[in-house]
């Protein structure tokens, strides 16, 4: 992590001077004008502000004087903070926003989608990918004479496809894997979607239906549990007994409090979570979401856990892009969207930075993979290459930086790829407070208050509190000042005006121990 840069003067007039620090007017304009700028009820001069500001700046001073800002402490937590500012600077907003937008209009539809998976590890061997594809190939083509469900059950390598034959059911945004969610929703109903590539394997998706979302719902039930034919005939009495009751008044809640079988529902009259699609299975949600208002009960259904009678609580369409933008935004750093993100900003970079990647440099390692028998021989190999492999900025990374515990003989490719993103986001990284000067002042702002809040915490408000004696006498001289006579039940008044006294005290000597400087005329020209 680069270490903070001191706020850069720009090359204008000086307002103020504190011993050697020169203060410029734009600088001590930006700083009023932005705490001043809301405060409505106390709005001040410049020539007010300043005198607070000259008193913010001597505590700073006073901090580093005292190293401070030498800590472990200081430095982590600047650190922290900075490194949550530049969040924003080391993205590509046009793009994130882009993604963003495509999330939430999936999140308003739901796709119906079968599909089968042949199964390839992230670090196959090139053959074994070839042969994976033309056996994803070869599906394609059966499936232009044959029924999906039928193939799906003798090619397909998902655990599910014995219980479902490869039949998903509706999923939404967020639902899957993006790549596998992206082929989903460009396909339209009844067609396959072409061959694509996950981090599970080869998929071969079918869509057969769109429909818009279905939102969630909140609902209680009670349930009867049943594990076997005959134990389904014998609780389908219970439950339809309990129907009656419900159906005759009974009070739902209390009915699955005292009879359901759903022992954690039930200590809530029956009350789940809210869901939306593929969280339930599809026969509990397709009569909960067939309910269509408040209050209404179902009809007892079977699943395969037994039997059950479903009450509509609420009910919920797809929130505003504004009430998900949050969840949406956490949710994409989390799956692939978040790389095509960072490449798309690293793309900029290269070209901001006149990228350049020798290929012959590569091509030795390339080579070297395709004649070495195994990945640690591999690594040791590429550690010794000394040649440059990229440049970018002022900067030469050689080969050898290729080499880490993660570059094996079938990755190379996706090494360089991250080794090249995490280089020019450092190297950007490093020249954020010379490239954007509110990010300068930002950062410079958390670190003079982090400084000054430690400094006035000693010299000032713990110090009130532990200066036990200190305090005492505070209190003796100035005894006539309050009404009350025991100094026990007026403790929390004394220490505040005894910290407001030790403000002033300190302030006056800060004051005294530094040269202060004023430019007026510069401080009248501030409107």
């Amino acid at each position: 992590m680069c270490c903070v840069t001191l706020f850069a003067k720009q090359k204008d007039e000086i307002l103020l001077t504190i011993e050697d620090e020169k203060i410029s007017k734009s600088e001590y304009k930006y700083i009023y004008e932005k705490n001043n700028s809301d405060n409505v009820f106390d709005k001040k001069t410049p020539e007010e502000y300043l005198d607070l500001y000259v008193n913010f700046k001597l505590k700073v001073r006073e901090a580093i004087a005292r190293e401070i800002n030498t800590t472990q402490t200081f430095y982590n937590e600047l650190a922290e903070y900075r490194k949550q500012f530049a969040e924003a600077y080391l993205t590509d907003l046009q793009k994130e926003s882009e993604i963003m937008q495509e999330a939430y209009n999936r999140l308003k539809e739901d796709v119906e989608v079968s599909h089968i998976l042949i199964r390839v590890p992230n670090n196959a061997s090139p053959a074994d990918t070839l042969a994976a594809y033309k056996k994803a190939q070869e599906t394609i083509k059966r499936l232009e004479i044959e029924d999906f469900a039928l193939v799906a059950q003798e090619i397909s390598e998902d655990m599910s496809v014995r219980e479902n034959k490869g039949h998903i059911g509706y999923i939404t945004g967020f639902w899957a894997v993006y790549p596998f969610e992206t082929a989903a929703y460009n396909t339209p109903a009844g067609k396959l979607a072409p061959i694509i590539r996950t981090q599970f394997g080869y998929h071969i998706i079918k869509v057969h239906n769109r429909r818009p979302a279905r939102g969630e719902v909140l609902t209680a039930h009670i349930m009867k549990m049943a594990q076997d034919s005959l134990a389904f005939a014998e609780k389908k009495e219970a439950i339809d007994s309990l129907y009656q009751q419900l159906m005759a008044g009974a009070d739902f809640e209390t009915l699955a409090k005292e009879k359901s079988e759903d022992f954690y529902s039930a200590q809530q009259g029956g009350k789940l979570a809210w869901f939306g699609i593929s969280r339930m299975p599809i026969e509990f949600e397709n009569e909960a979401f067939a309910l269509k208002n408040t209050g209404d009960i179902s009809a007892p259904f079977q699943t395969k856990f037994g039997w059950h009678i479903v009450k509509l609580l609420d009910k919920k369409g797809v929130p505003s892009f504004e009430e998900k933008r949050a969840e949406i935004k956490r949710r994409i750093s989390l799956d692939e969207r978040a790389a095509i993100i960072e490449n798309s900003f690293v793309d900029k970079l290269k070209n901001e930075y006149k990228f350049s990647l020798d290929k012959k440099a590569l091509d030795e390692i390339h080579n070297l993979a395709k004649t070495t028998q195994n990945d640690t021989l591999f690594r040791e190999k590429v550690a010794k290459l000394n040649k440059p492999l990229f440049k970018y900025a002022d900067k030469i990374v050689l080969q050898t930086e290729l080499s880490s515990p993660e570059l094996d003989l079938y990755n190379v490719d996706s090494q360089l790829k991250k080794l090249v993103n995490k280089k020019l986001i450092a190297c950007e990284d490093s020249r954020l407070e010379s490239k954007y000067p509110e990010f300068r002042s930002q950062v410079q702002e958390y670190h003079d208050g982090i400084l000054m809040f430690e400094i006035s915490n000693r010299e000032v408000w713990e110090k009130a509190i532990e200066d036990k004696e200190g305090l005492e006498k505070f209190f003796e001289k100035n005894k006539e000042n309050y009404s009350a006579e025991n100094y026990e039940d007026i403790r929390g008044i004394i220490t505040s005006d005894y910290q407001n006294y030790l403000e002033e005290e300190w302030i006056k000597a800060l004051r005294a121990k530094y040269k202060i400087t004023v430019n007026k005329a510069v401080l009248q020209s501030i409107k």
